[in-house]
């Protein structure tokens, strides 16, 4: 189970966790990004899984890891006859890693959960900080990469560090993720696929006209 979990195994190693949002539903292109090699978690954006958002206040973000934890860590129920699977062991080994294995990643990209980051990512049981910059410079009625969205976004990340938590954001570009990976941060995306076809396609058609 433990060489499957390519993420959290990249940040507890202290090595960059690089990966790539997918806004399109389909297993084949998952798979098919997966295959790419440096790339270490996907994450399925449908508003928003397994990363939650709108994590404004500390009494939610403990809400969060206790829904996450089987107990006795916290109340997520057992059962589930298929998630072991996915890992190949058996129920029960699933069962006894699965709190260990498991990262609970809270999404910042507000007002409010910027003027509560300390005590947010100070809760137990809280793995990683991902800023979500987009939405925050819209919930601070900023302007998006301006002084005060960059001062916002240094904020969270040094509380995120104060609390040995490890630091995440998105990113659209591979220039953007080794700046911010410069900056401190523990785990960037490179891309989306809608991005990435974009381009892909914009690239390959001024090819043709040289």
């Amino acid at each position: 189970m433990d060489k499957r979990l390519f993420l959290r195994n990249a940040l507890r190693q202290n090595k960059p966790a690089v990966g790539m949002w997918l806004t399109m539903p389909g297993t084949a292109l998952a798979r098919t990004i997966a295959t790419v090699p440096g790339l270490n978690w996907i994450l399925i954006d449908g508003e928003h899984g397994l990363v939650t958002d709108r994590d404004f206040y500390e009494e939610s973000a403990r809400s969060v890891v206790s829904l996450s934890k089987f107990a006795p860590q916290g109340i997520r129920g057992c059962g589930s006859p298929f998630t072991h699977h996915a890992f190949g062991v058996d129920a029960a080994e699933y069962e006894a890693k699965c709190n260990d294995a498991l990262l609970t990643i809270l999404q910042i990209e507000s007002r409010e959960g910027l003027e509560n980051i300390e005590e947010i990512a100070a809760v137990p049981g809280v793995d990683v900080i991902f800023i979500g910059p987009f939405d925050l410079a819209k919930s601070m009625d900023v302007k998006f990469g301006g002084d005060e969205h960059q001062k916002a976004i240094s904020t969270i990340l040094k509380s995120t560090k104060a609390a040995k938590k490890h630091a995440a954001i998105f990113c659209a570009t591979g220039d953007q993720a080794r700046e911010r990976l410069e900056q401190g941060f523990d785990m960037v995306s490179v891309s989306t696929d809608t991005h990435s076809l974009v381009r892909d396609v914009s690239l390959q058609l001024e090819a043709l006209k040289k």
